[in-house]
């Protein structure tokens, strides 16, 4: 493995061991949206609070 591939490798690894903060809240239309606002564009829902927590795992 090129040195460049481990270097990202080493970065994406570190990253993804972060605790994020995670906000949950009633959708318009029904169940929940939960959001890690800390990461653009990263949220998930569900038609229950431990279904909203567990898709973002």
């Amino acid at each position: 493995m090129s040195t460049i591939k481990k270097t990202k490798l080493e970065l994406l690894e570190f990253y993804l061991e972060l605790k994020y903060p995670i906000t949950i809240y009633p959708d318009d239309e029904g169940g929940y949206v939960s959001e890690i606002k800390d990461i653009t564009r990263c949220f998930t829902q569900g038609e229950t609070l431990e279904e909203a927590l567990i898709s973002k795992q």
